[in-house]
């Protein structure tokens, strides 16, 4: 379903929905955006997008900064918020985000809101150039890298080696693998709650 806007191409995905060609590339041109305690709610290829690496400006960071902020504060024992009120709250402000981040980023690459009150997102693409090249830049960047490692991998295998992951288990969850004790897996969800509260 499109949603109406003069700047912007929006409209909303069911979270289910496999959406048209290569869901590798699509992970290219798309960011992610959702809190997550992860100290950035921006997410690009595999990972987390630090705000610091981001290009982004200062302006729109520390929107990016305060919404998160509110999230975690609006947040009851059961990780979700605890009101409806904070809900529409953190919904319409979100979107607001992510309309000045497709801005910032540009129509070369859409933004992903990832919705709380349905069980779906919103994908918003900016019609004009990008408002702040070094962000769009930066992105590029990393996409151009994701492309590169993935023909690595296609041309090891091609000349018949293999390629996998593994992670062994935490030393929390009480069954260690053999190189547990060189993780820093990070702090737990408490402890990162009582760090941000």
């Amino acid at each position: 379903m499109a949603l109406k806007s003069d700047r912007h191409e929006e409209w909303q995905v069911p979270r289910a929905t496999d959406l048209d060609g290569d869901w590798r590339e699509r992970r290219r041109s798309t960011v992610r955006m959702f809190p997550d305690f992860a100290g950035s709610v921006l997410w690009f290829t595999d990972g987390l997008v630090s705000y610091e690496e981001s290009a982004l400006s200062a302006g729109l960071v520390g929107e990016l900064q305060r919404w998160e902020q509110a999230w975690l504060d609006g947040l009851g024992d059961d990780y979700a918020l605890r009101t409806p009120d904070l809900e529409r709250r953190h919904q319409r402000e979100g979107l607001r985000l992510a309309r000045l981040l497709a801005d910032e980023l540009g129509d070369r690459l859409a933004v992903e809101f990832h919705r709380i009150d349905s069980d779906g997102f919103v994908m918003i693409r900016s019609r004009d150039a990008p408002t702040n090249r070094a962000a769009a830049a930066a992105f590029t960047v990393w996409a151009d890298a994701d492309r590169a490692d993935e023909a690595e991998v296609e041309r090891r295998n091609a000349e018949g080696g293999s390629f996998g992951w593994w992670a062994p288990l935490s030393r929390r969850d009480g069954a260690a693998g053999p190189d547990a004790d060189l993780l820093d897996l990070g702090p737990t969800p408490k402890e990162l709650r009582d760090e941000f509260d």
